[in-house]
């Protein structure tokens, strides 16, 4: 096989691999997105579990007395 074809071969491997790499990459970046997003909501309803506990702890106490 003449070198110029192997060259042509390993340059659209290359190329081709360069483009998943950077598909994988937005990809990752909408994952990391997606995650952050998942942890600020979680972390705004432990927020609220926690004062939802809190009231009836309150409403606890007030029906005790």
């Amino acid at each position: 096989m003449p070198d110029h074809v192997c060259f042509d071969f390993w340059e659209e491997t290359v190329r081709f691999q360069e483009e998943n790499i950077k598909k994988e990459e937005k990809r990752l970046i909408t994952l990391r997105a997606q995650l952050l997003n998942l942890e600020e909501s979680l972390r705004y309803r432990n927020e609220k579990l926690e004062e939802a506990r809190e009231m009836l702890k309150k409403a606890e106490k007030c029906r005790g007395n």
